[in-house]
C-alpha cells in the first residue's frame, strides 16, 4: 500500500529504524513519525551502498532487538539493505553462498524514499557489495508491507543528488523496455515514468516543488517496470564504475545508455522486437522513426532534459585503460537481459561510443 503526506503511527511495537543521517534529518520525515508506547531504534547507515559487512552487523542487531517493524528511510542503498535485513535472520553468513539463502521475513516492512530516484520501494530485489562484487537477490519476501511519500521532503536534496537520481530513473525506464522479459504492463510502467520525466525534470532541477510529488511517482513507476523486467546492459557495467570510482550510480549508469541504445538500434534490422521497442521509445519522445538515424534527435533531447554533458571525462575516467576492468565485473544477471547475446567485443563497442 502507498500513501502520500500521511503520518505513520505505529502503537506498542519494537521498531528498527534504518536511515542515513543526512536524508533522515533533511528530509523532516521524523516529524511524521508518530511512536506510541514503542521501543525505537535508530540505525544509520554508513557505508554509501549496501554493503555486505554492514548487513552482517545490522542482522546481528536485528536478532538482539527483535522488531515487530522495520522502517527504512533514504535512498536506493538504504531501501535495498532495509529490505534484506528484513528478510534475513540468519548467521555466520557468506556473500558466497547468499544466492542459497531461503528468505523469511518476520516483521513488517515500511519503506521511505527520500530520493526521487531509485525505485527500490517498488522491488522485490536489492543489491548487495561486497568489495568490488557485487551481486542482486530476487524475493518476494523483500517487497515492502506499506510505502509512504513525502514530496516535501526532496526540498533539501542537493541538485547533484537530484540530478543523479532522477537521472537513474530515466535509465531504469529505458532500459527495462528493451529487456527481453519486458511485456504490454512493464511498457506502460516506463511510458508513464518517461511521460513525466521529461515533462518534469528540468523544473525539478530547478526547485519547483509542484515537481516533487510527480518525481516520485515517475521513480516508482520506473521501479515497477524494472521489477518486472529487471534492468540492462548500462546497470550491468556500471558497477564497477561506482565501486571503483565512487561515481553516483544513476551517472554510472548514463555513461554507457547512449552507447547501448546505439548498439541495438545498429543490430535492430535483426530483430524486429527491436524495431518495435525504438518505435515505441521514440514515440514518447514525440520522434518520428522516419530518417536513417533518428538517434541524434533522441539523444539530444535526452541531453537537454539532463541540463548538464556527462561523460567518463567528467569523472576524470580514460574509458579506453578501464575497459577491460569494467568489462571483468560486468553484472551477467543484468546482462544477460539484453535481447541480442553480447560478447566482450560488444561490450567495447557500447563503452568506446561517443
Amino acid at each position: 500500500m502507498i500513501y502520500f503526506n500521511k503520518n505513520v503511527i505505529i502503537k506498542k511495537k519494537n521498531v528498527l529504524v534504518i536511515s542515513g543521517k543526512k536524508s533522515f534529518y533533511n528530509s523532516n520525515i521524523s516529524s511524521f513519525l508518530k511512536f506510541h508506547s514503542c521501543h525505537v531504534n535508530i540505525y544509520f547507515k554508513k557505508k554509501s551502498v549496501p554493503e555486505f559487512t554492514e548487513l552482517k552487523q545490522l542482522i546481528f542487531k536485528k536478532n538482539r532487538l527483535t522488531p515487530d517493524i522495520i522502517i527504512g528511510i533514504g535512498g536506493g542503498s538504504v531501501l535495498d539493505l532495509s529490505k534484506l535485513i528484513s528478510a534475513i535472520d540468519v548467521l555466520p553468513l557468506k556473500f558466497s553462498n547468499l544466492q542459497d539463502i531461503k528468505f523469511k521475513k518476520k516483521n513488517r516492512l515500511i519503506l521511505i524514499p527520500t530520493t526521487a530516484g531509485s525505485g527500490a520501494e517498488a522491488t522485490n530485489f536489492a543489491v548487495l557489495y561486497n568489495k568490488q562484487k557485487k551481486i542482486s537477490l530476487i524475493s518476494r519476501e523483500l517487497k515492502a508491507n506499506k510505502v509512504y511519500f513525502y514530496p516535501n521532503s526532496l526540498t533539501n536534496l542537493s541538485k547533484k543528488n537530484k540530478l543523479a537520481s532522477g537521472i537513474d530513473v530515466l535509465c531504469q525506464a529505458i532500459e527495462s523496455m528493451f529487456s527481453k522479459k519486458s511485456n504490454d504492463q512493464s511498457l506502460i510502467y516506463s511510458k508513464k515514468s518517461l511521460d513525466i520525466v521529461k515533462n518534469n525534470f528540468i523544473f525539478y532541477l530547478k526547485n519547483n516543488k509542484k515537481t516533487y510529488k510527480k518525481m516520485l511517482i515517475a521513480s516508482h513507476y520506473a521501479g515497477k517496470a524494472i521489477n518486472i523486467t529487471k534492468t540492462n546492459v548500462p546497470h550491468a557495467l556500471s558497477y564497477y564504475l561506482t565501486s571503483k570510482h565512487k561515481i553516483d550510480h544513476g551517472f554510472a549508469v548514463y555513461l554507457n545508455l547512449f552507447g547501448f541504445l546505439n548498439f541495438l538500434y545498429m543490430n535492430k534490422y535483426k530483430d524486429g522486437f527491436l524495431e518495435k521497442r525504438f518505435k515505441f521509445l521514440l514515440s514518447i519522445f514525440l520522434i518520428k522513426d522516419n530518417s536513417k538515424n533518428p538517434l541524434p534527435l533522441l539523444f539530444k533531447k535526452i541531453k537537454k532534459l539532463v541540463k548538464k554533458d556527462i561523460d567518463y571525462k567528467t569523472f576524470s575516467i580514460n574509458k579506453f585503460t578501464e575497459t577491460n576492468k569494467i568489462i571483468k565485473n560486468v553484472n551477467f544477471e543484468r546482462l544477460n537481459n539484453c535481447p541480442i547475446k553480447l560478447n566482450s567485443l560488444d561490450l567495447k563497442e557500447i563503452i568506446a561510443y561517443k
